[in-house]
């Protein structure tokens, strides 16, 4: 977690565009052409109005229709849908912009300035202090709001418990029994010297040694257990304030260095915090202090960014998907509710909100598998921000990265993508990860013949639909939005022979010890499907209890989740039409609170497809 507080002193392409140009060419507005299956087809939207005519002379015909918002504003913007059946002959306006010579455009000779000419802070600058302070008082800020009051921050006394060749690590005096956080203190030790801060060092930059003591300084304190005036429980995080000499305590420590928990363990979660805090403090040090581009101004990295490059670099150390998987599987149980760019996240009060983080992990992973990890060093080492900084690096538009993200997002895992689509490689969305079930991002099913549902988009955020069950030989789909909203429509047909899966709960029964019973209703469309997994957990995951789920995958599970499944289905194969209900499932008071959940379902259907389906209660 990246703290930002006050205002601190200043301080492939080419591939794609053939994609889409060879799209328009061979899906032009010409009555009766057929649609290549697994393609993204980018439809032509103009003043927030999109109409297509779709060829559906089967009734297993269905659609992958993605409605995407580009714009940088808030909103929420309303999007309103109708489809019907008719008579009419076909007809796929596309946006032929995304191949009109924009895709490779060079950068620009101030971003070409601002990733070079870097004032290099070489480790040898400042030896480590043969002895460092025995102890050390350190400031904290505790409250909600009011960074400016130095009331709002603590005094937290630490003493020095590990010294590292490369780190040193202080524990807060005040904490009983200082001894027992020994085994935490090694393996912060040796994790920072031998793993985190060389491979930072290769990967991506350093931080600044503000104190001058040739060491980065962590502080272990269990105030980070109530943050926020009790509220607020973090693993850790780095303030960026701490990295300035000239700012006078409470405000500033004058000290590179990360705050860490001190009720964490030793093993793989601590090392994930730890890879993610230090790449914070990396990230502050090259924009503020790296000196790429004297003219330009110095600010840290826009917070979207900042946690997605972060969750990328500890992904990249492979400890362990705890600090990330509920995060994943939070954006991809809601999709539609989550902006992927947001510059600052405290002061847009989504300071803890999961899916957010979820989103930019996936995006900016989803970037690295398209451009290579080398990707990451060109963010961090920049004077640039946000998605200035991000288009600089990749020589894309972002509005063209971002349709091609959610088109990712779409077919990723699902093997109904065209060989030339770029996918994700490093996870896969229809399979457990961690402690979640991935089942992609989550698809609302609309009939073909006169649904006329309504959404709400944020900017930067997508909708998924799963377009079926036409009533005539051809479908006609009419999409209008404010055009504020900068909306984006992305067409893909599926194969043809694609099963679907549908889920519904029925209504909860009571049971004894304050538990309530459900019984789920699964049923397989057009193709015979053997289910793989099954999950439910909160839709929403609160603040402070990620871990709130109550059916994870396999390996959480003594039974397994497909064992699971036996017992709740029986048989896992599934015919062609046939409808299944569950047997009873108990639930447990944790998910009776009258907050939204998420029951979800894997399978694949005889074609080797993925399908999932969802239920939200």
């Amino acid at each position: 977690m990246h703290a930002r507080q006050a205002k601190v002193p200043p301080g492939l392409a080419d591939t794609w565009g053939w994609l889409l140009l060879t799209l328009v060419v061979s899906v032009p507005s010409a009555h009766g052409q057929s649609l290549p299956p697994g393609r993204a087809i980018p439809l032509a939207v103009h003043e927030g109005r999109c109409q297509c005519i779709l060829p559906t002379p089967k009734p297993d015909d269905k659609f992958f229709l993605i409605l995407g918002s580009a714009s940088f504003g808030a909103g929420p913007y309303q999007v309103n849908i109708q489809t019907e059946g008719t008579e009419a002959p076909v007809s796929i306006p596309v946006d032929k912009s995304p191949s009109e010579g924009v895709r490779s455009r060079p950068p620009s000779k101030m971003e070409d300035a601002s990733r070079s000419h870097s004032i290099t802070i070489s480790e040898s600058d400042y030896a480590p202090a043969q002895e460092p302070p025995r102890t050390r008082n350190f400031f904290l800020f505790v409250k909600e709001r009011d960074f400016y009051n130095p009331e709002s921050y603590i005094t937290v006394p630490g003493e020095l418990q590990g010294l590292g060749r490369h780190c040193q690590v202080y524990v807060d005096r005040d904490f009983g029994e200082r001894s027992r956080l020994q085994p935490t203190v090694e393996d912060i030790l040796h994790t920072f010297d031998e793993e985190v801060y060389p491979r930072a060092c290769r990967t991506l930059g350093r931080a600044i040694d503000v104190d001058r003591d040739g060491r980065f300084t962590i502080l272990l304190t269990p105030w980070l257990g109530k943050l926020a005036d009790g509220k607020v429980s973090l693993g850790g995080f780095v303030r960026g304030s701490d990295f300035f000499r000239d700012l006078a305590p409470p405000f500033g420590n004058r000290c590179d260095m990360m705050y860490l928990n001190a009720d964490l363990q030793p093993g793989s979660a601590l090392r994930t915090i730890l890879a993610h805090e230090y790449t914070h403090a990396v990230i502050f040090s090259e924009h503020i202090f790296g000196g790429y581009q004297p003219q330009a101004p110095r600010q840290d990295e826009e917070g979207w960014l900042n946690e997605g490059l972060a969750h990328v670099v500890e992904d990249g150390h492979g400890y362990s998907w705890s600090n990330l998987d509920y995060r994943i599987s939070a954006f991809l149980s809601a999709p539609e509710r989550y902006q992927l760019v947001v510059p600052d996240y405290f002061s847009a009060g989504l300071f803890r909100s999961h899916g957010h983080r979820g989103a930019a992990y996936l995006f900016l992973r989803w970037c690295c598998d398209c451009y290579g990890d080398d990707l990451l060093k060109q963010l961090v080492q920049t004077n640039l921000t946000g998605t200035s900084n991000l288009e600089a690096a990749t020589h894309e538009q972002f509005d063209d990265l971002f349709r091609r993200w959610t088109i990712a997002l779409s077919l990723s895992g699902t093997r109904l993508a065209d060989e030339r689509m770029q996918v994700m490689h490093r996870v896969d969305l229809h399979q457990p990860l961690g402690g979640r079930l991935l089942c992609g991002p989550h698809f609302e099913e609309l009939g073909l013949c006169g649904s006329k549902p309504e959404l709400h988009l944020p900017g930067t955020s997508a909708a998924f639909l799963l377009l079926h069950s036409p009533a005539k030989t051809a479908s006609r789909v009419t999409i209008t939005a404010d055009p504020e909203s900068h909306l984006q429509v992305t067409l893909i047909r599926l194969p043809e022979g694609t099963g679907r899966l549908s889920l519904r709960v029925e209504p909860p029964e009571a049971s004894g010890l304050g538990n309530t019973t459900l019984r789920l209703v699964v049923t397989a469309h057009d193709q015979d499907v053997m289910l793989e997994h099954a999950a439910w957990e909160r839709r929403i995951p609160t603040a402070n209890r990620p871990e709130d789920t109550s059916f994870p995958a396999a390996e959480s599970n003594p039974l397994g989740d497909r064992e699971m499944l036996r017992n709740w289905f029986g048989d896992p194969r599934l015919k062609a039409g046939e409808t299944r209900t569950s047997a009873a499932i108990t639930i447990p008071p944790c998910l009776e609170s009258g907050e939204s959940w998420v029951f979800k379902i894997s399978a694949a259907d005889a074609a080797g497809h993925h399908l999932s389906t969802w239920a939200v209660k």
